[in-house]
């Protein structure tokens, strides 16, 4: 017999009427229809079977010690089962989970160098020996007439899609098509996660020994909170302008393989907690090696999407020392006898709320945040001041009507919006002469 507590009951109650669009909690409880439903359908489970216990534990008790041989031969059993288990999901993971970050002192965190494999989104994924996402190595780029270095984090790099689907990779294509030659090479020097802090350090520590002739800094709304939480990981007393950072902030892989696996099964247990602190005035974070404090206007932020929540005057200084950093990247760039340009694309949801449907992110933040555009605007007064060029994105993406460009689930492009975004760039470059 199903039955539920009365507090189980009016939470079951709860979710059930969110998830029907009949109550709303808060504007930032925005979870997935469907994994509310399948959260409701869980724990309704999980507490008839707690309180068929609770109500028959007697019997329950009487049970086990009448059966206590049957019992104890069923749990030797599982426990064989999982231990065979966990050595399957090894197997799994290691052809299936992709890849971890490599801690660094200068770069906070790297890919692995000289990798080949599918990672967890299926694409395919190769590294060079300093382990950017390129068959570029250092002599190789050096020969080529045109070397375009596009630095950038997740959205450079080509999260979700295989190496021929990159927007570095289709910009290389669409410029030997147009100009008619083979000598024009375009190195992917993006990688998960970084932003302008560590992309500084990445110029000076790699990608200048490239030779690049033009560098494109690929900038990304949430570089601004990435780079308040890198700053935090600065080894105290590290010189600002040459950072070493604390190597024990690079999130950890799961001790057991079958935790790694069973992923999306917790993301189910762990979304009434999400729910209760957003109701707390906390926002949910799924990547904890982000997560961060920040007070403003006396409400305690913890991600970096708190830069669409308030007007521009609350959040300038934070925009400020990320341009700062860009800042440092033009002038080294310079430096080096390379042209600089600093390119701002928008996320879907500043141009198209119909792209991402399924968007994995939306627990920590909702499609329709009141500030979303200041990034742009930030950016559009810095383009007038500064001594180097800050092309905005946004006007290229309002203006198209192809769609999607974006993956159903996650907000990175898929392979028609790296296409795009190099088709955009192409013509950047080639207007403004910087390739010829």
């Amino acid at each position: 017999m199903l039955f539920v507590s009365p507090p189980f009951l009016a939470v079951i109650t709860l979710v059930a009427l969110s998830a029907s669009g009949i109550i709303t909690f808060n504007p930032r409880i925005d979870v997935p229809r469907r994994l509310l439903i399948l959260d409701a359908v869980v724990y309704w489970v999980l507490a008839a079977i707690l309180s068929a216990l609770l109500f028959h534990a007697r019997a329950a008790v009487a049970f086990v010690r009448l059966n206590a041989a049957k019992i104890a031969g069923t749990l030797v059993s599982l426990a064989l089962s999982l231990i065979i288990a966990e050595y399957g999901a090894r197997i799994v993971v290691a052809r299936t989970r992709g890849f971890s970050l490599v801690p660094s002192p200068t770069l906070h965190h790297t890919s692995p160098p000289n990798l080949s494999l599918r990672d967890n989104t299926g694409s395919f994924v190769r590294t060079n020996a300093d382990g950017l996402r390129s068959g570029w190595t250092r002599e190789s780029f050096r020969t080529q007439h045109d070397r375009i270095a596009v630095i950038g984090d997740s959205f450079t790099f080509g999260l979700g899609v295989n190496d021929d689907e990159t927007t570095p990779y289709f910009l290389e294509q669409l410029l030997r098509e147009r100009l008619g030659r083979d000598d024009v090479g375009v190195l992917n020097a993006g990688t998960i996660s970084w932003s302008p802090l560590i992309e500084r350090n990445a110029f000076r520590d790699v990608v200048r020994d490239y030779h690049p002739t033009v560098t494109v800094l690929l900038l990304d709304v949430t570089d601004i909170g990435d780079d308040y939480k890198y700053a935090q990981d600065i080894v105290p007393e590290s010189d600002p302008d040459d950072p070493r950072f604390v190597t024990d902030t690079v999130e950890p892989e799961p001790l057991f393989a079958l935790l790694k696996l069973t992923g999306p099964i917790v993301d189910v247990l762990r979304t009434p907690r999400a729910v209760l602190d957003t109701l707390r005035g906390e926002t949910a974070d799924t990547d904890p090696w982000r997560h961060f404090r920040l007070e403003i206007d006396g409400v305690v932020e913890t991600n970096r999407w708190f830069v669409l929540r308030y007007p521009l005057d609350k959040t300038r200084p934070y925009f400020e020392k990320t341009l700062s950093y860009a800042r440092d990247i033009a002038r080294d760039v310079r430096a080096a006898d390379s042209e600089i340009l600093v390119v701002v694309p928008p996320r879907y949801f500043q141009w198209n709320d119909r792209e991402c449907p399924n968007d994995w992110n939306l627990r920590q933040r909702t499609r329709n945040e009141p500030y979303e555009h200041e990034y742009f605007k930030f950016f559009d007064e810095a383009a007038k001041k500064e001594a180097f060029p800050i092309i905005s994105l946004l006007p290229a993406f309002q203006a198209t009507d192809r769609f999607p460009l974006v993956l159903d689930h996650d907000a990175h492009w898929n392979k028609e919006g790296n296409r795009f975004v190099a088709e955009t760039l192409a013509d950047l470059l080639l207007e403004r002469g910087l390739v010829r």
